[in-house]
């Protein structure tokens, strides 16, 4: 007979911790903090940054494909034109910023974020 352990430990990065907010939020939200999860800290910051400055992405393809002396990325990427045209801010800006973010605060042994922001 098959037996089934339902029972698993969680990550502590979906543990609540309190968040305390910065002065000009606390006067707006009129509290001094905010129980939130790590998991979901990390996902407000991505969506965040990714969401303003993924224009830039496209400012920073544009000058690329001027530099290239082409309309569009179909003759530097075969195959890859009017797709890679559309998602160019993405994949540039937020590819490198996941990168940089991960290496930075989620990377194996560095809890640094953790530390700073939720004592």
């Amino acid at each position: 007979v098959l037996e089934v352990n339902t029972s698993c430990q969680l990550n502590n990065i979906y543990d609540y911790n309190d968040f305390i907010l910065p002065s000009f939020l606390q006067t707006l939200s009129g509290s001094q903090s905010v129980e939130v999860s790590i998991f979901v800290f990390h996902g407000f910051v991505i969506s965040l940054v990714c969401g303003l400055f993924a224009p830039l992405g496209g400012f920073f393809a544009s000058a690329m494909k001027r530099a290239f002396r082409t309309k569009d990325f179909a003759e530097v990427l075969p195959g890859h034109g009017g797709f890679l045209d559309r998602c160019d801010c993405m994949f540039l800006i937020c590819g490198v910023f996941m990168y940089v973010y991960y290496w930075t605060f989620l990377s194996n042994g560095n809890d640094q974020l953790r530390r700073q922001l939720f004592n």
